[in-house]
């Protein structure tokens, strides 16, 4: 990790005006892949249920990530997923991985998935919580389409 709390092959711009973090992911680096392995299954799953069952194979890193491949590659119906869509859940999935590296103070409060479902999570990406406040995530994740279009007009639409 480097001094400022980021991850190896991550670029961290913090605009201090407007309060928010922009991500980029110049190279997956094997410390990058080293935390997503490491902290996988907990993300998934909720770091209560592996504390308790760190035995049960069910959620184990090989488990998890089969079912969120399953997850990620298809909709409910069997139909394959939009490419939108998988950058979308990659967004989130390196969001709830590097959120906590970048701003440890925070303690994640959710999982990234529904579980009745087991698809994403409806609501928000992530919800976390600090000594006195509690903070939600929308991630939004892909390139700039259009970059006349400010990241709130994208946000407000229907």
């Amino acid at each position: 990790m480097t001094n400022d709390n980021t991850i190896t092959g991550i670029k961290l711009e913090k605009d201090t005006e407007n309060g928010v973090y922009i991500c980029y992911v110049e190279d997956f680096s094997d410390e990058l892949k080293g935390k997503i392995k490491e902290k996988f299954s907990e993300l998934r799953n909720g770091a209560v249920i592996i504390e308790e069952v760190e035995e049960n194979e069910i959620y184990d890193f090989k488990n998890t990530l089969k079912r969120f491949l399953e997850m990620y590659s298809f909709n409910k119906n069997g139909t394959p997923k939009d490419s939108k869509i998988k950058k979308g859940i990659i967004g989130e999935l390196l969001s709830h991985i590097l959120i906590p590296e970048i701003l440890p103070q925070l303690k994640m409060i959710s999982v990234m998935r529904n579980k009745e479902e087991n698809s994403m999570k409806k609501g928000f990406d992530s919800v976390y919580f600090d000594n006195s406040n509690i903070w939600y995530c929308e991630v939004k994740a892909g390139g700039d389409e259009n970059e006349e279009e400010c990241i709130d007009q994208k946000n407000n639409k229907e």
